[in-house]
């Protein structure tokens, strides 16, 4: 791809000779030599990210306009790409690599930039700059010094014209333009456009010469379906358009009125929104239902023979019931949604203190979990556990999971154990764990992250059942507000954002989730219908996405010209700032996700260093020095105000465990410690309303003895020693490993290892390892404990198994856990 960048500025330089060429000639113009290329690639053995970065080093701008890029693969490249364009405009051809056999058998791939020429369009690249095109592959086969890009590529200058009646009558009401998609008879390339009503608009860019297909999807709308037809069926693009003629044949679609009652929710609540998922990939609908004391009836239209999945906002300390779950349309059909009091703090949550493990989505690590209960697995979602910048990736990570935890709880049940798993996806739509970014808040990377969290949510909410009314939870964006508060970058955030249109990239990420397209797996297919038919098509997951690439640029390219929004959702208007991007986050989730739980995360660490908890507090001091700081940045994000305000806070530990990898960075933690981060905590979310706690990524490793089941002489920890206790001292019989570390004076007060750990909640020399102090934790507002990291024990056998010491302490607990007190 850096080799591509490269020809196109090559293209360029020549563009003295060029002035006197024809278009054939230009583009026999030599590849130039001053742009500046590297192929990257990431991910895993199923999947790559491949980047090509191309650098202009020509010593003078550079026009891209109709570049032509081609490089050398090993393997066949069909899919699409997408790119980071700097400051040239988003180009407005269709983004897709193509690719033809040599005789070598190696494969030829080929694609094109076109740039829109309206006012204040830009194809120019200055000296210096730079863009990077993204695709992905099962495999990086790329061969680096094969790009090539060329300069004036015959451009597609042929339209078609498509002349759209006026709105028929039976539309009467509905607000949305036809989105008109031309199809290349031959290679099956498409350009989409917005056809506005009682209009005639032109498709372009496209190939002067070639015939086209045209398609539009059905409108379903207030009980009638209209079918389009185009005449003539087909037609040859041309410099000065044929016309092809848009009409509808409309006709009444059976309907049913649907009763909705409501019963159980708090009297002061005045209404209750109740969303209708139907199965025919149409949009859902959503139903306002009146409350007086807490009830309250409605009517709604439904399509006959439709079934309909429902859903309501969730009701912090209320559960709900629906009967029936799922709802067919019928004549008199009534579907009753009771509300109930919860003692869960987190709906869909145990109303004990729960669980949970990290997942590696593997059936070893399924297998080992069904003989080690737990009440939740978490993962990072994405391909790169980074937020995948500048991406769209099918949310298949958050699908695996999901499908692991159903099947853990079937296993479950089948052992007559109450647990039921709760999926539990880490995202980032902004990433800071590596220092100081803000690239993630570029526009198209913006729209790409609001994109991949729509999609996220949306693959837990489809888990939504009678048995998993809640089924999944969201952990956002970790270490994010620890940066800002540490580095005080709130300022530069809200400067960062400013300079990005955050409502436009918002509209923009709604219209791909709601988009549609015609492929030859069906026709008006929104992204994830599509995916289910190349799914139906396909051996597993894997694949169907490497397919579902090739197609997902259709909708960001047509929702990047024309990001229409359906009229069933009403986007609220945020601030073009931080505050309102983090109120943008929360929206999605509650709009796309709305029985979906999810928090964000704060670290330990925020107030300059997690070094603090090493020290002896009174509770006036902890609060002030530490607690009431990291409050005030949560407060200045605005995470936790507002109409779509998160179920939980979640804190972390640095994730491995303590000896040997992390002691030297002050993460081996005595009871004291523990007794600072507990009280910390619940000032915390004593000043958020009590908001619940989660704590994750909590190390499980244990202080092991001589003897130990866990034969490993690494990964010790103090964590489950003090949360759940040991039935005997096990500093009498630590392993020698444990004993012969050595502590820096400077981190923990003292160098002696055993000093450290005897020291309790005052700083004295008394503690007992044998206390049990998950009830303080409870009380310290924490509803969850998830276990594990990438490099850290956990439950299972991933990452590193330690011989079921965890497990069975968790299998002990489970005989008698601790209820979570509301407050």
């Amino acid at each position: 791809m850096n080799k591509l960048m490269s020809m196109v500025l090559a293209v360029f330089v020549v563009t003295a000779q060029l002035n006197s060429a024809s278009a054939s000639d230009s583009f026999a113009a030599q590849p130039t030599s001053c742009i500046n290329s590297s192929f990257s690639a990431t991910g895993n053995s199923n999947w790559q990210n491949i980047s090509l970065k191309l650098t202009n080093n020509c010593g003078q701008s550079v026009d891209f306009q109709n570049t032509k890029i081609t490089f050398v693969d090993a393997s066949s490249l069909d899919t699409s790409f997408w790119g980071d364009f700097s400051s040239l405009s988003y180009p407005d051809n269709v983004l897709q690599i193509t690719s033809q056999m040599q005789t070598d058998g190696t494969f030829l791939a080929t694609l094109n930039l076109h740039f829109p020429t309206t006012t204040g369009s830009n194809s120019i690249l200055p000296k210096g700059g730079s863009i990077v095109l993204y695709y992905g592959a099962p495999t990086a086969d790329y061969v680096a010094n094969s790009v090539q890009v060329y300069l004036g590529a015959p451009p597609n200058t042929g339209s078609i014209a498509v002349s759209v009646p006026a709105l028929p009558s039976e539309l009467r009401g509905y607000t949305n333009n036809p989105n008109v998609t031309a199809t290349k008879i031959d290679s099956g390339a498409s350009v989409n456009a917005n056809a506005p009503w009682n209009a005639v608009t032109p498709i372009a860019p496209l190939e002067n010469g070639s015939s086209y297909t045209l398609s539009t999807p059905n409108i379903i709308f207030n009980g009638t379906n209209c079918a389009p037809s185009f005449v003539p069926a087909s037609v040859v693009a041309a410099e000065t358009p044929p016309t092809v003629n848009l009409t509808y044949v409309c006709s009444p679609v059976a309907q049913e009125a649907a009763t909705i009652n409501v019963s159980g929710a708090p009297g002061s609540l005045t209404q209750v929104s109740v969303t209708l998922t139907p199965n025919d990939g149409s949009a859902a609908l959503t139903q306002i239902v009146n409350l007086t004391n807490g009830s309250g009836s409605a009517s709604v239209s439904l399509t006959a023979g439709t079934i309909y999945t429902l859903s309501t906002s969730a009701i912090p300390g209320y559960s709900v019931h629906f009967s029936p779950q799922p709802l067919q349309a019928a004549a008199g059909v009534v579907e009753t949604i009771t509300f109930s009091p919860s003692s869960s703090k987190v709906p869909g949550w145990p109303n004990y203190l729960a669980m949970g493990a990290v997942t590696d989505d593997s059936p070893a690590t399924q297998t080992s979990l069904q003989s080690r209960p737990i009440d939740a697995i978490f993962k990072y979602g994405g391909l790169g556990g980074n937020g995948d910048p500048g991406q769209i990736v099918y949310p298949i990570f958050d699908l695996e999971t999901a499908q692991q935890a159903q099947a853990l709880s079937a296993s479950y049940q089948q052992q007559q154990l109450p647990n039921k798993v709760i999926p539990t996806m880490v995202i980032y739509t902004a990433q800071m764990s590596g220092g100081t970014s803000f690239t993630d808040f570029e526009y198209t990377n913006m729209v790409m992250h609001y994109i991949n969290l729509i999609m996220e949510a949306q693959k837990l909410q489809s888990f939504q059942s009678a048995q998993f009314n809640y089924p999944g939870a969201i952990i956002l964006n970790p270490d994010l507000f620890g940066m800002l508060q540490q580095e005080n970058l709130l300022n530069d955030a809200n400067t960062a954002i400013s300079q990005v249109q955050l409502q436009k990239a918002l509209q923009t990420a709604v219209c791909f989730a709601t988009s549609t397209i015609d492929t030859n797996y069906g026709t008006g297919l929104n992204y994830e219908a599509l995916f289910q038919a190349i799914r139906s098509k396909t051996t597993d997951n894997w694949s169907a996405m490497s397919t579902w690439d090739t197609y997902k640029m259709q909708y960001f390219n047509h929702c990047t010209a024309n990001p229409t929004v359906p009229a069933s959702i009403t986007i609220p208007g945020f601030t073009n700032d931080f505050p309102g991007w983090v109120q943008s986050t929360n929206w999605i989730i509650r709009q796309f996700a709305p029985n979906v739980t999810f928090g964000w995360q704060v670290n330990l660490w925020g107030v300059g260093s997690s070094n603090w908890v090493h020290q002896n507090y009174d509770a006036a001091t902890l609060k002030a020095n530490v607690s009431d700081p990291t409050v005030a940045l949560i407060d200045a994000t605005t995470a936790y105000q507002g109409n779509y305000k998160p179920d939980f806070i979640v804190f972390d530990k640095y994730e491995m465990d303590a000896i040997p990898g992390a002691v030297g960075s002050g993460y081996l933690f005595n009871a004291r410690d523990w007794f600072n981060v507990l009280n910390y905590i619940n000032n915390v979310s004593g000043s958020l309303g009590n908001i619940p706690v989660m704590l994750w990524q909590i190390p499980g490793g244990h202080l092991q003895q001589n003897n130990d089941v866990d034969m490993r002489t690494s990964h010790a920890s103090t964590e489950p020693d003090f949360f759940f206790g040991d039935s005997y001292n096990p500093l009498s019989n630590l392993k020698s490993y444990i004993l012969g570390t050595s502590l820096s004076s400077s981190i923990y007060g003292t160098s002696n290892i055993m000093d450290y750990l005897m020291m309790d909640a005052h700083g004295g020399n008394l503690y007992v390892w044998q206390t049990n102090n998950l009830q303080h934790a409870a009380s310290s507002n924490v509803f969850a404990i998830l276990w594990g990291g990438g490099n850290t024990t956990s439950v299972g056998s991933f990452p590193s198994d330690d011989g079921g010491w965890l497990a069975n302490k968790i299998n002990n607990y489970y005989k008698n856990p601790v209820s979570l007190p509301l407050r």
